[in-house]
């Protein structure tokens, strides 16, 4: 019953999971506090403990397009680009 010592574990997605942020248009982890400024980290656990609350979707995030607007290297999608 215990979690594989191979197990890969996206590191962004289970922060949106534990309820400390999102990840915004750009793909980066985005938190209240720090916006894109931060490190994350996991400890794995059988442990029940109580979840925090997930953020609204949008909450972080306005998809306002500075990010786009600020990337030298054209990395990051526009709204408008097609697919």
């Amino acid at each position: 019953g215990a979690v594989a010592p191979n197990v890969h574990l996206a590191i962004r997605i289970a922060g949106v999971a534990a309820g400390l942020g999102e990840i915004g248009w750009s793909k980066v982890f985005l938190t209240r506090k720090f916006g894109p400024r931060q490190r994350l980290a996991a400890i794995l656990t059988d442990l029940e403990l109580e979840p925090d609350p997930l953020l609204p979707p949008n909450t972080l995030c306005d998809q306002c397009m500075g990010c786009w607007e600020g990337c030298p290297s054209d990395a990051i999608p526009h709204l408008n680009d097609e697919d």
